[in-house]
C-alpha cells in the first residue's frame, strides 16, 4: 500500500497548464505533509499527461504513472510508467494473464486501485478479488512491493 500524489484538485494533466498543476501538486504535498505522509511518487489523473507535465512531475517525484495497462520492461520512462487497474466492474482474467506473463517473461507490473473493501466505489476493489491477486503473486513467487520500494531497490543495483 503506498499513497501518491494525485494533485489536490484531481486536474488532468494532459492539457492543464502547467503552472496550475504544480500548485496543485504542492498543495497536495503540504496538505499530506501535514498528516505526517510524505508524497514521492505521482500518478497522473485520469491517465492523462504532456510534456510539460512530465518535466514538473521529474522536479517533483521519483516517479510518474500513468494508466496505460502494460507491464514495464526495459528502459521503462519513471515518469510515464505503465500501470493496470484493479477494479471490481472489470475483466479480471487480464489481471491474472499479465501476472502469469510477469511471471514467465519478467517485468515489473504495477497494479492500482482506489479502494479495498467488501463495499467498494466503482473504482475499487473486493477484498476477495485483492487477496487472489496476492495469493497468485506469491504462488508465482512474485514479490509484492510498494512503487517506492521497488525504485529504492534498482538504485541499489
Amino acid at each position: 500500500h503506498e499513497i501518491g500524489c494525485h494533485t489536490f484538485d484531481h486536474l488532468d494533466c494532459s492539457y492543464t497548464k502547467s503552472n496550475r498543476i504544480k500548485k496543485s501538486c504542492n498543495q497536495n504535498i503540504a496538505q499530506a505533509k501535514k498528516m505526517g505522509i510524505k508524497l514521492d511518487n505521482f500518478a497522473y489523473p485520469k491517465g492523462g499527461m504532456s510534456v510539460p507535465t512530465k518535466m514538473i512531475m521529474k522536479g517533483l517525484f521519483t516517479t510518474a504513472r500513468s494508466n496505460l495497462p502494460h507491464i514495464n520492461r526495459a528502459q521503462a520512462d519513471a515518469h510515464c510508467l505503465h500501470a493496470v487497474p484493479i477494479y471490481d466492474n472489470q475483466d479480471k482474467g487480464n489481471i491474472f494473464n499479465l501476472i502469469n506473463t510477469v511471471s514467465q517473461k519478467g517485468g515489473w507490473l504495477i497494479l492500482y486501485t482506489h479502494d479495498v473493501g467488501t463495499k467498494v466505489s466503482p473504482y475499487g476493489t473486493h477484498e476477495n478479488l485483492f487477496r487472489e491477486i496476492l495469493i497468485s503473486c506469491k504462488q508465482k513467487n512474485i514479490p509484492v512491493m510498494t512503487v517506492d520500494a521497488v525504485m529504492r531497490d534498482l538504485k541499489k543495483r
